[in-house]
């Protein structure tokens, strides 16, 4: 008599414990994998800031100067204004041509404005809204372009905005011709934005200390900038006497005295008499998380290539992990956890911790206040 196999399956319980079991496995294996990528982003964003550090110092090689964090947040930089006083657009448009990026940097070379839109303007529109991988942390956000709203500046402020009469999506451009007053671009819903910022040691509002000195070389050069426009002033900022009496008025505030990034005034390294290894150059700049983007929070409003602004500059407040609804627009920050990542005078990126005290901060923001400094204080 023949007797028949029997298949025997697996139970309920027995499914239902493997099930456990891998999903215990995966609980294991999750945070393993998200550890191993924000590591592998972490080092990227050490990469992009060892790139603008390196930038800045064939900047410094090429004209013996750090490159200046141009006018104002509303200029944008502009290929045939040069380096120093002269240039409007601030330290990152001063960087290009060293990061391989000069075709973009003289996109705007020898043209002039008229009739809108014309090649000025249009060159110009591709200037602001052409992002840079090197800008961007990736632990922050994906390199794009991030709204520009015309919400942004308040017609009614009597500040430097009624002015200059902008909306939010207008910039006061070069002409070489110099035919037109302010020529700008309009009709922008989008630009390149960046999460590093130059280290200015103290908030230095040119536009004020100009108002304070209606008759210095500053006030009469930056007056004929806003009312006639950019190339209009070039022969003051040409003028070496000017350049020093500019300089020598900046030099007289704290972030002339300390910073390295600063407006209309450039920096050379023999001015860095802390040491390059004692003294921060760049770094990441602190966002509200709930404003990446957006394009609305005060510190990251404006485009990547305009002058000297809380964009693109920052001062000497400790570093702080980016925490949603919290604006914070001067201070340096990131998206890491424990730690800040920032670029030092002599190219080297350090991992700053958030608990850094406020004194050793202020010192590594200062190139001249000759604190001795170690790097186990940070």
């Amino acid at each position: 008599m023949s007797r028949s196999k029997s298949h025997r399956g697996f139970t309920l319980v027995e499914l239902l414990v493997v099930i456990a079991i891998i999903g215990i496995l995966i609980s294991l294996l999750l945070p393993a994998v998200q550890a191993a990528r924000e590591a592998a982003r972490r080092a990227q964003c050490v990469n992009n800031l060892k790139q603008l550090s390196l930038a800045c110092l064939n900047h410094e090689s090429a004209v013996k100067t750090f490159p200046t964090g141009g006018w104002a947040f509303c200029f944008l930089g502009h290929p045939d204004c040069g380096v120093g006083a002269s240039q409007p657009g601030g330290w990152l448009f001063n960087i290009l041509p060293y990061l391989e990026q000069s075709p973009l940097y003289k996109l705007q070379q020898g043209l002039t404005s008229g009739s809108i839109p014309t090649t000025l303007q249009v060159a110009a529109q591709t200037v602001i809204q052409t992002p840079l991988a090197a800008f961007y942390c990736p632990s922050r956000r994906p390199v794009q372009t991030y709204p520009n709203l015309t919400t942004k500046v308040d017609p009614s402020a009597a500040a430097a905005d009624t002015a200059f009469g902008l909306t939010g999506d207008q910039w006061i451009l070069y002409d070489v011709s110099n035919t037109s007053s302010k020529p700008l671009v309009s009709g922008i819903t989008a630009c390149g934005r960046n999460d590093y910022a130059g280290n200015a040691c103290a908030w230095l509002d040119v536009n004020e200390l100009a108002q304070a000195n209606p008759t210095s070389p500053l006030a009469i050069a930056l007056g004929t900038a806003i009312a006639l426009g950019p190339a209009a002033c070039q022969p003051y900022l040409s003028n070496p006497a000017y350049v020093e009496s500019i300089k020598a008025l900046i030099g007289t505030q704290p972030g002339g005295q300390g910073g390295l990034i600063v407006p209309l005034y450039p920096v050379a390294i023999a001015q860095v008499s802390d040491g390059t290894s004692n003294v921060i150059l760049c770094g990441e700049k602190y966002m509200d998380p709930n404003q990446y983007l957006t394009g609305t929070e005060h510190g990251d409003e404006w485009c990547t290539f305009g002058g000297y602004d809380p964009e693109t500059e920052r001062y000497s407040h400790i570093p702080v992990q980016d925490q949603p609804g919290v604006v914070l627009a001067d201070y340096w920050g990131s998206a890491h956890a424990g730690m800040c990542n920032m670029a030092f005078c002599d190219g080297s990126v350090h991992q700053i911790s958030y608990g850094i005290s406020t004194t050793i901060m202020t010192d590594l923001c200062n190139r001249a206040d000759g604190a001795a400094i170690d790097a186990s204080m940070y």
